[in-house]
């Protein structure tokens, strides 16, 4: 394993993090509003 194909990993891996909390972030004061 090389450490491009980490970095690529970790990267897809933040944006799919980034992807839940503004899919979260949108949701909630919906369903609270």
């Amino acid at each position: 394993m090389n450490r491009n194909w980490t970095r690529g990993r970790l990267g897809f891996l933040a944006i799919g993090v980034i992807c839940v909390v503004v899919g979260l972030v949108l949701i909630i004061p919906s369903l609270g509003g």
